[in-house]
Order: structure tokens, then C-alpha cells, then sequence
């Protein structure tokens, strides 16, 4: 039995943005509980409050992934790398900007969920990607553009 696997580049950005998220919210899960479990309320809310604002960058980032998916390549390599750095920058900005508004969070917690959170969301990607059944081929001769 096969799985059924997207066949457009934008259904394949979709499937990397799912494979992401799933990721992200099991490492958001496991820092809600091991600091909610062992530093208490403060840091569980710090981590509650990392961790949406992970997932809400990751996932803003591949949707402008997704959005341009069918792009030229180039177009779509350049906003994929574009992306990916203010979604590193603006996070780690907003992580900032957090610790300071609300001096209350847990830096430790808000520094380790954002951390746990974005390798959570990568290492599934990666893992969805590698699952992706990307065809590849040579044009036949005479249609080459």
C-alpha cells in the first residue's frame, strides 16, 4: 500500500509546513510538561508563550514558502533563504522584546522552548521531506527550454 503524495510543488510545501508543525508542537508539548513539571507555573506560561510565538513564525515562513512554491526557482530559493533568516532574526527579536515587556517570563524557559521548538519544526521537516517523492528527469531531446 502506498500513501497518497502531493504532486504539485505547492502541495509539497504544504506537506513540509504539516510534517513542521508536527514537529514544533511535539517539542512545544514536551517543554510545556518538563517545565511546567519542574519549574513551576511562571516558566510554564513562558514556555506556553515561547512556543506560540515559534510555531507562529515557523508557520508564517513556510507559507510564504508555500505561496510561492510554483515560482521561478530562483524566486523561490530567494524567499525560502529570505525567510528563513527573519524567521530566525524576528524570532530571536521577539524573544527579546518579551523578556523585557514582561520581566515576570522565564528567560530560561522562553530561550530553551524557542530553541526546542524551532529544532522540533526543522528535524520534521526534514524528515517530511525525505519521504517527498519528487520526480526527476531529463526532457527529452528537442524540447529543452
Amino acid at each position: 500500500m502506498t500513501r497518497r503524495q502531493p504532486k504539485t510543488n505547492r502541495g509539497r510545501a504544504w506537506w513540509l509546513l504539516a510534517g513542521g508543525a508536527i514537529g514544533g508542537v511535539a517539542a512545544w508539548s514536551l517543554a510545556l510538561v518538563g517545565f511546567g513539571a519542574t519549574q513551576g507555573t511562571v516558566a510554564l506560561a513562558s514556555a506556553a508563550l515561547a512556543g506560540v510565538t515559534t510555531l507562529a513564525f515557523f508557520a508564517l515562513g513556510q507559507l510564504v514558502q508555500v505561496s510561492l512554491a510554483e515560482a521561478d526557482p530562483m524566486i523561490s530559493m530567494m524567499s525560502a533563504m529570505l525567510s528563513y533568516v527573519v524567521r530566525v532574526g524576528g524570532l530571536v527579536l521577539v524573544s527579546l522584546v518579551l523578556t523585557k515587556v514582561l520581566p515576570d517570563l522565564n528567560g530560561l524557559a522562553v530561550a530553551l522552548t524557542v530553541i526546542a521548538v524551532a529544532l522540533g519544526w526543522i528535524a520534521a521537516e526534514i524528515w517530511a521531506f525525505t519521504r517527498l517523492r519528487i520526480p526527476a528527469f531529463d526532457p527529452p531531446q528537442g524540447q529543452m527550454h
